[in-house]
């Protein structure tokens, strides 16, 4: 590939210029009418490369940014604003406004700050002919890698706003899985707290056995010692510790242990695997349809796995698809897919109906996925209410057993002759 230098302009008529790692200028022409700009002047090609731009190299697909800038910033953003922000792009992409346009108009309106932070850096990516999934490097805790995999999928492919579309669709799986979780959360907090107001009330109101008087004042002083200012703020620590905990776990340099816990839980597991599976079968399909090679699709595809340890497995046959390993023998050696599935693929190779073969796959794992969402949703359910049940019985138990402990006890003066 060599560099292309180009001028184009958008649909208001504002001039872009950029560079593009291209085959010949016809395909540099196609990228940019197919991002929605008119090319007006294109260079002669140099051999020189380009900072901040990727490129595709014989049959490898780029993953990785030419571009050092890491922001890093720590900070993440809910699913449901982040399908919101998607759909929007999606939607107006399909109207036919150009990416940077789209971008200019979706800028003032992105909240919160840190992802409209993202928005101005893509757009400017834009602007300069770079490429949205190179911008998006800069941001891992907000554009995970399966993202940015199934963006770049998209942006050499020629359908972006169909795979938005599909990102749009799976952060709102997200938003509706834990949706309602709050409740069982708010509650499982209650008892916590409960138990730490608890635990101190029978020694504190009950007097000693060697006690000669009661004084209810010293008792109630020494019960709000230790239930508020010793019990309460130890409580309140450890669930703010395991909620910092559990958000930094979830950080993009931990993806490769927290994809690798979450496949060891049969349930949830379950679930990772499917939608990784599904997202990969409908990316290598659009690629293939776009006319991209077996390599090519392969590559572009695998990257869109949303699960790192999947993701991992497909890279490894991805590169015996590079060695000329036909796409169903590949298909096989990753031990991902369903045996039905894998003899499904071999007979559309075999026959010359790939893309229709990858259509029956691809609903095969979209209906897995809604039977393993529908599992999940009810285990989390189930794990919500036995916390809760679990936690409230330690507070029964701790009350009643105390309570009884002390009026039977026979060191109690009360029950002494």
């Amino acid at each position: 590939m060599a560099l292309y230098r180009y001028e184009a302009e958008d649909k208001n008529g504002q001039t872009v210029m950029g560079a593009m790692q291209a085959n010949s200028e016809a395909d540099v022409q196609s990228r940019l009418i197919q991002q929605g700009y008119r090319p007006t002047y294109i260079t002669t090609p140099s051999n020189s490369a380009a900072a901040g731009t990727a490129s595709v190299k014989s049959g490898q697909f780029a993953s990785q940014p030419t571009s050092n800038a890491k922001i890093l910033s720590k900070a993440t953003v809910k699913p449901a604003t982040l399908a919101l922000f998607y759909r929007q792009f999606a939607s107006q992409l399909r109207s036919g406004i150009s990416i940077y346009q789209t971008l200019v108009n979706l800028a003032p309106q992105t909240q919160p700050p840190i992802l409209a932070k993202a928005v101005e850096h893509m757009k400017d990516a834009a602007y300069h002919g770079g490429r949205l999934s190179d911008a998006m490097e800069s941001y891992p805790n907000i554009f995970p890698s399966y993202v940015r995999g199934s963006v770049r999928a998209g942006e050499t492919g020629g359908f972006i706003d169909a795979v938005l579309d599909e990102i749009a669709m799976e952060y709102e799986r997200d938003a509706k899985f834990y949706k309602g979780s709050w409740i069982f959360v708010s509650l499982i907090v209650q008892e916590v707290l409960a138990i730490a107001i608890a635990q101190p009330v029978i020694t504190s109101f009950f007097p000693s056995p060697n006690e000669k008087g009661y004084i209810f004042s010293n008792h109630l002083h020494k019960f709000l010692i230790l239930a508020f200012a010793r019990n309460t703020p130890i409580a309140i620590i450890l669930m703010l510790a395991i909620v910092w905990f559990a958000r930094w776990f979830k950080r993009s340099r931990f993806a490769v242990y927290h994809d690798s816990m979450l496949m060891k839980i049969p349930v949830f597991g379950n679930l990772e695997r499917q939608r990784s599976l599904a997202t990969f079968i409908r990316m290598m399909r659009r690629l293939y349809t776009a006319g991209l090679g077996p390599i090519v699709a392969w590559e572009g595809a695998m990257h869109s796995a949303r699960n790192s340890v999947i993701r991992q497995k497909l890279m490894e046959a991805g590169e015996k698809v590079r060695n000329n390993v036909p796409i169903h023998e590949a298909f096989t050696s990753t031990h991902l897919f369903a045996n039905e599935m894998e003899q499904t693929l071999a007979t559309g190779v075999v026959s010359g109906q790939v893309v229709d073969a990858m259509d029956r796959i691809a609903q095969y794992y979209e209906d897995n996925v809604d039977r393993a969402f529908t599992s999940c949703r009810m285990t989390l359910l189930h794990i919500g209410l036995t916390s809760f049940i679990i936690l409230v019985g330690v507070v029964v138990i701790m009350l009643t057993k105390s309570y009884f402990g002390a009026i039977f006890s026979p060191k109690m003066w009360w029950n002494q002759n």
